[in-house]
Formats: C-alpha cells, structure tokens, sequence
C-alpha cells in the first residue's frame, strides 16, 4: 500500500535513510545544487538546506546517517564546494565534504579533504563519524587511493588512514559496531597496507592490475 508520493522535476536522488520515529531523510542535486530534505510520514518538509556556489556544483551527496539524537551528518563530493548555509573555504578542484546538521536542519558544522571523493559515512552513538572515499594517485595515475577518516561530535580530525599512491584501493562503504570499532570494505589489487596487516589480491604479483582486484574487509580499532 502507498502511504506518499513526492515528485521532482530536474533532480538526482543519491540516498535515502529512515529514522525510527518514521522520518526519512533524502539527498541528492537539483538541478546541480545539492539538498537535503526531511519529509514527515505524510511527506510534509520539515527543512532543507542548500549549499553550493553561482557555478555547477557537480557530484552530490554520497551518504548520509542519523546519530542517536536525531542530528544528521553527510558526505558529499563537490566540485567546487561551500556556500550557502555551509562554508568551507574551497573554491576550486574536487574535494569531500563531511557536513553535520541538527535535528532542526541548522548545519553544525564541516570538514573538508581536498582532491578526494565520498563514497559513504556511518555514525557511532557518540556522535562520531567515520567517512571513506577515495582520491587519484599522484605518482601512478589512473590508480585510485583510499581514505578512511573519523571526527568527533564537534568535527575534529580523529585519525585519518590514507593508502600509498602506488597502490590501488577503494572503499565501498563503512559501518560501525555497538563497541565503537569501524569496518570498512571496498576492492584493491596488488598489495594493501593496513598497518601490520598485508593484503596481497589473488593473481597478482603485489604490483596493482585493475584486471584483477578483489575484496578487502578491515576493522579499525576506536
């Protein structure tokens, strides 16, 4: 049975999340600026927010995730980024951008990493958020690299975890656990590094072949 239906005209949906008191919050470009918007259960906005600047922003919001005070946080890939409620200070070349709102829809705060794309973002009870994506080598192009990033509530930099540009990684989406511990998965090929820990794709001789990637899953410790 249909309980609502919303239509749009030049739009992009890129994701939609559900809450447990029945909202649902979606993401995406409007004709190339980016939105989000909280429709109630009979589709009634209760906010949306713009950022973006007079050029195209192109990219959009990759993900999004609720923490347990009903406060939303997002990542998107613009390029440029800032302006409207949110403000980053970049004004050119691809950048990922972490963005918190309140429950209410007044943004909190940002966080920027330059010269890299989001993929997805998960959110701990804490209020902590970790973000993955990826970026393009700058030694061994067209290889990609990954980056695993968590911030805390107020948006700092926690730890950020980079592959080297000689390797081919990249991430498909991260969770986090009850005890705070992150894991993330996506594909690589050749030889992946996490800390002690190398991965070796099958096939390969540890030098990258986007021929022949596989699956890599990881736990980060809090």
């Amino acid at each position: 049975m249909q309980a609502w239906l919303q239509e749009r005209g030049v739009c992009f949906l890129d994701g939609v999340i559900a809450a447990r008191d029945r909202r649902c919050l979606r993401g995406g470009e409007v004709e190339g600026r980016e939105a989000g918007a909280e429709p109630g259960c009979c589709a009634t906005v209760s906010w949306a927010e713009r950022f973006g600047t007079q050029d195209e922003d192109s990219g959009g919001i990759r993900a999004l995730a609720f923490d347990g005070r009903g406060e939303i946080t997002l990542a998107s890939t613009t390029t440029p980024s800032g302006g409207g409620g949110i403000s980053t200070g970049r004004t050119d070349g691809m950048s990922l951008e972490v963005v918190h709102f309140d429950a209410g829809g007044d943004p909190r705060w940002s966080h920027l990493f330059g010269e890299r794309a989001a993929v997805d973002v998960a959110v701990d009870a804490e209020g902590n958020s970790v973000v993955v994506g990826f970026g393009s080598s700058s030694t061994s192009w067209p290889n990609w690299t990954l980056l695993a990033a968590k911030l805390d509530a107020d948006g700092d930099l926690q730890w950020q975890l980079d592959s080297a540009d000689e390797e081919y990684a990249w991430a498909d989406g991260v969770a986090i656990d009850a005890a705070g511990n992150v894991f993330i998965t996506g594909t690589f090929s050749g030889d992946l590094e996490f800390g002690s820990h190398t991965l070796t794709s099958a096939g390969s001789s540890g030098q990258p072949d986007r021929e022949r990637s596989d699956i890599y899953v990881a736990r980060l410790a809090p």
